[in-house]
């Protein structure tokens, strides 16, 4: 499962630098072949989305949406997007972040459906 914080309408910084460390490892290449050809080593796994956001965060859901899709990951669920319901202010925006429970809640239960496709598809 993969969880981020929408700032300024993206996906974290630390969250963009994993996927771009990990981005080439997730693929092999078949140099022996005519054609050049890679595969995903991710082919099929399950991925749940889950973001937290000030006000929107579909922009940052959408991109790491698109970032699974190339992965070839499979999207167990909608992204889940847990959106802070207070007037955003600098002091709200530079204060320390909390999880709601019902936030916490719908997030357990994301990482619960993907162990599930997870255990269902090793078999």
């Amino acid at each position: 499962m993969l969880q981020t914080a929408a700032l300024t309408l993206r996906p974290s910084l630390q969250m963009l630098e994993f996927f771009h460390r990990c981005y080439y490892q997730a693929f092999t290449v078949d140099t022996g072949a005519e054609d050049y050809t890679e595969t995903s080593r991710l082919l099929g796994r399950p991925v749940g989305l889950a973001v937290a956001a000030g006000s929107d965060g579909s922009s940052a859901a959408n991109q790491m949406a698109r970032i699974c899709r190339g992965w070839r990951l499979a999207p167990v669920a909608e992204p889940l997007i847990n959106r802070n319901t207070e007037p955003q202010t600098a002091a709200r925006i530079l204060a320390p972040k909390t999880c709601a429970p019902g936030a916490e809640a719908r997030c357990r239960e994301l990482g619960g459906l993907v162990a599930a496709h997870v255990l269902l598809n090793e078999g």
